[in-house]
């Protein structure tokens, strides 16, 4: 599981249960793990540890998402490092995390599983606010003092929430200054410049294809005005000449266009795979600024581009071809 995952998260449904599933994928980009003595009564009573962890995933998306979770125990059991290619299992309900099932570590080929699924923060804070006031009506109806109620709960609820396991997955804010993250966000700039290429390469793809169409009617119909009176026609002839050469301008800077775009699809292609595979290329981010800074100067051909269509919409030919 993982070599597949070309997304963030992917969603499964198991065939046996009927549960679904949601796996985060990435390479680790950071980890913490810190032991807290949550209770400690005396020297001779042995203390309650927990674990704090903290694993900063970069995605195939080149996102970063950062997996929160403690749990009961002293020792650091989770075997994954810095570079790791890992997975993260949990039950979901639509895209939301519900429990954390288990971290593997593709890289290493280990894995781990709590000894039982860890809730979100949220599920965790419903189910024990739920059992705290089943409880406190429990002991309200064997006219137990309100107030001892109270106190007593409030303390069980404090202990419970200091040693009782949670999970998150967040979205954390990417930060400029440090260097992977810097990294990230070039990347990201050029994943958004992909998508919008990709969807203008379709569409110059169409506007060739409907011009040569275009073309190919005007000069059919240039042909029948010929043949009927030249003299007759001669000033439509002349529109239709001056919307055919236009058009084949227009047709040919959409060529030049597509070829420029795909060869920026490339270099954006070999610089995302680049930063997958190692965030320590030399020169990483000069080559991202010139694929931005050559997109902008492609966009001053796009103007021209436009100014030939303007000139084909005036023209009084293609116009009344186009309504027919």
């Amino acid at each position: 599981m993982g070599k597949g995952f070309q997304e963030e998260h992917s969603q499964l449904a198991c065939t046996t249960c009927g549960r679904a599933y949601g796996v985060l994928y990435g390479k680790l980009s950071g980890r913490s793990s810190i032991a807290e003595a949550v209770i400690h009564l005396t020297a001779k009573l042995p203390t309650l540890y927990k674990r704090h962890y903290e694993l900063r995933i970069t995605t195939p998306a080149r996102s970063l998402k950062v997996l929160k979770f403690s749990v009961a125990g002293k020792a650091d059991e989770i075997p994954v490092r810095h570079g790791d290619l890992v997975s993260v299992l949990y039950s979901s309900r639509g895209y939301v995390l519900e429990k954390l099932v288990g971290i593997t570590n593709h890289t290493t080929g280990r894995s781990y599983a709590p000894p039982y699924p860890i809730p979100s923060y949220s599920r965790a804070l419903v189910t024990r606010g739920t059992i705290l006031g089943l409880a406190f009506l429990s002991l309200m109806a064997l006219q137990v003092n309100p107030l001892l109620i109270t106190g007593f709960l409030l303390a069980i609820g404090f202990v419970w929430m200091k040693v009782a396991d949670a999970v998150r997955i967040t979205s954390p804010p990417l930060r400029p200054q440090v260097q992977e993250e810097a990294r990230l966000m070039f990347d990201q700039e050029l994943l958004t410049q992909q998508v919008k290429i990709e969807r203008r390469v379709e569409e110059l793809r169409h506007e060739y294809y409907t011009n040569n169409s275009v073309i190919g009617q005007l000069e059919k119909l240039q042909q029948k005005m010929a043949t009927f009176s030249e003299s007759l026609y001669q000033a439509r002839i002349s529109r239709i000449n001056r919307a055919i050469e236009v058009l084949k301008q227009q047709s040919g800077s959409a060529q030049r266009l597509i070829a420029e775009y795909r060869q920026m699809l490339e270099m954006i292609e070999i610089e995302v795979e680049a930063s997958r595979i190692t965030e320590q290329l030399p020169d990483a981010e000069d080559f991202a600024r010139a694929i931005l800074i050559r997109i902008e100067e492609i966009n001053e051909t796009e103007a021209q581009n436009q100014n030939l269509r303007f000139q084909v919409e005036a023209n009084e030919e293609v116009r009344n071809l186009q309504q027919s």
